[in-house]
C-alpha cells in the first residue's frame, strides 16, 4: 500500500506563491500565443533554448541522491543562435542556471512553454506520513522565463505506468493532463486521472477527474484533433457482474460520454489526432484503430474500428507523411520500426529491424528520428529506389535513448562525455549532459551543458 504524503495540495496557485528570491537571469518575451512543446527534454523560445543540464535517473525510489544530483541536473538556458565554446566536447560560454534547487532531468521528465512560463516536472521531494521518499512521483513546477515566481503546481501521490502530457489548442485552451497508471486495489490512488488548465492563474485539482481507471488514451498538444477528450476504460458493478466499460471526458472533466464496449474488455494503447488504438481480449493476435470524430452516447466503440496490427504489444504511435498517398503511421512492434499506412493492410513494413532501435523520437514529416543508446538516426518512409535507407546524425559511447527536445533545426539528446584529451586532469565522470546536433547531420554535434569540472582542450606546442 502506497503511503500518503505528509502535504496535500489544492486550491489556487496564486501569482504571489514565490518560492525563489530575485531572478538571476535576464527576462525574454515569448512573442508566441500557442503552446511550444517539443519534445519534453529542451524547448527554444526565440534565441533561448531552456533544457536539464544533466540526466540524473533514480535507480531506487526511495534512495535518491537529490542534493548532490540538484548541482548538475537543474533547469538551464543557453543563447543558442551563437554559441561560443572550444570545441564540440567542452561546454560553451553563457550556461546559465534558471532554476538551480529542482532536478530537472530523470525519467519522467517534461517541459514546455506558455505564454512568458516554463512549466516542468520534477521529482518528488515531499516525504509521506512515514517520513519516507517515493521520488517515482511527479511533481509540476512552472516559473517565468527568467526564474522569477517559481511555484509548485501539483504532486501526484501515485505514479506507475502512466503517462501525462500538456494536451489542447490555442482555441479551446490548453492543459496538463496526468493518468497516475493502471488501478490496482493496493493502491487508492493508482487510476487517476487530473486534468490541470495552464493559464496565469491556475487552479490545482482538489480531487481526480476519474479514479479507477485501468487504461487511458489522450493526445498531447503536438498530435491535437478535433475531439478534445481523454478516453478511458474502467470497471463498474452492473448488478452482480463486474463489466470493463469505455468512456470519454473532457480536458476540463465534464460531459462525460459512456459508449458501448458490447461485453468486451477493451485495453486503450494511444490517441494520435482524433484516432484511438486499442486491443480486445476476445482477440489476442490483433490491435485495432479507429476515428473518434462523430462517436456519440451509446454508441458501439469497436463499431467502424479496423485492424492496426497483427500485434497487440506495440508503442511510439506517430503520424508520418501527413497529407500525401504514403500517409500512415510508425510505431515499434517486436522490437522493430514498423510503418504502417492509413489506407493499408495490417502487414506493415519493417524500416528497422530489433536490435537497431530502441525508442521512436519524433516525425518530421517523411523522415522517423529514432535512437538507441550509442547513436541518433533517421529513415524516410518513402524509399529511396527499393531501399529505405537510415542516416545516423550522430553517435556516442553512451546516449539516453527515448528522451530528446526538437525545435525544427536541432536534436537535443543525453550522452556522456566523449573521451578527449583536456588541458586539465579530471576525474571519471560518468554524467549524461545535453548535446544538440542538426537534424540533417550536417556538421558537428555541440555538448551545451555545463559540466562538474572546468574542461578545456589540451593546448599543442607550436
Amino acid at each position: 500500500m502506497k503511503k500518503h504524503l505528509a502535504k496535500i495540495f489544492g486550491g489556487v496557485f496564486a501569482l504571489a506563491l514565490v518560492l525563489t528570491g530575485c531572478a538571476t537571469v535576464s527576462n525574454i518575451n515569448n512573442p508566441s500565443t500557442e503552446m511550444l512543446y517539443q519534445g519534453g527534454s529542451a524547448v527554444t523560445v526565440g534565441n533561448h533554448t531552456y533544457f536539464a543540464n544533466a540526466y540524473t535517473p533514480y535507480t531506487d525510489t526511495a534512495n535518491f541522491d537529490y542534493a548532490g544530483n540538484v548541482q548538475v541536473s537543474y533547469l538551464a538556458r543557453l543563447k543558442t543562435d551563437v554559441i561560443k565554446t572550444e570545441g564540440k566536447d567542452f561546454s560553451p560560454v553563457g550556461v546559465e542556471k534558471v532554476v538551480a534547487d529542482r532536478v530537472t532531468g530523470w525519467q519522467n521528465q517534461d517541459m514546455f512553454v506558455l505564454g512568458n512560463y516554463i512549466y516542468f516536472t520534477s521529482a518528488n521531494t515531499h516525504q509521506n506520513d512515514k517520513l519516507e521518499h517515493n521520488y517515482s512521483l511527479v511533481t509540476l513546477w512552472r516559473c517565468r522565463l527568467n526564474g522569477d515566481e517559481l511555484g509548485e503546481i501539483f504532486t501526484t501521490q501515485y505514479f506507475s505506468g502512466g503517462k501525462f502530457a500538456p494536451v489542447g489548442d490555442e482555441q479551446n485552451g490548453y492543459y496538463w493532463v496526468c493518468f497516475t497508471g493502471a488501478y490496482t486495489s493496493s493502491s487508492k490512488y493508482s487510476g487517476q486521472i487530473f486534468s490541470i488548465k495552464l493559464g496565469d492563474r491556475i487552479q490545482s485539482p482538489k480531487a481526480p477527474i476519474v479514479d479507477q481507471v485501468l487504461s487511458a488514451a489522450f493526445a498531447n498538444a503536438k498530435e491535437d484533433g478535433s475531439v478534445d477528450k481523454i478516453v478511458y476504460t474502467r470497471s463498474e458493478q452492473r448488478g452482480q457482474a463486474t463489466v470493463s466499460t469505455i468512456a470519454a471526458v473532457d480536458y476540463s472533466g465534464n460531459n462525460t460520454v459512456k459508449f458501448d464496449e458490447n461485453n468486451k474488455t477493451i485495453n486503450l494503447i494511444d490517441k494520435v489526432r482524433d484516432t484511438v488504438f486499442f486491443t480486445t481480449t476476445d482477440n489476442t493476435s490483433y490491435s485495432y484503430f479507429r476515428d473518434i470524430v462523430g462517436i456519440k452516447e451509446k454508441d458501439l466503440f469497436v463499431e467502424n474500428s479496423k485492424t492496426f496490427a497483427y500485434n497487440t504489444s506495440f508503442t511510439d504511435v506517430k503520424p508520418v507523411s501527413e497529407g500525401d498517398g504514403d500517409e500512415g503511421y510508425v510505431y515499434i512492434g517486436s522490437g522493430s520500426l514498423m510503418y504502417r499506412k492509413t489506407n493499408g493492410n495490417a502487414n506493415a513494413t519493417a524500416l528497422v529491424a530489433s536490435g537497431d532501435i530502441t525508442d521512436i523520437l519524433f516525425v518530421d514529416g517523411i523522415r522517423v528520428y529514432y535512437s538507441t543508446d550509442t547513436k541518433i538516426a533517421r529513415i524516410a518512409v518513402k524509399p529511396i529506389g527499393e531501399e529505405y535507407t537510415e542516416q545516423v546524425l550522430v553517435t556516442a559511447t553512451k546516449i539516453q535513448s527515448g528522451q530528446y527536445g526538437f525545435d525544427g533545426e536541432y536534436v537535443y539528446y543525453y550522452a556522456t562525455l566523449e573521451d578527449v584529451e583536456t588541458e586539465q586532469e579530471l576525474e571519471a565522470d560518468d554524467t549524461m549532459y545535453a548535446y544538440r546536433v542538426s537534424k540533417t547531420g550536417e556538421g558537428d554535434y555541440q555538448l551545451i551543458s555545463q559540466t562538474k569540472q572546468q574542461r578545456s582542450p589540451k593546448k599543442t606546442d607550436e
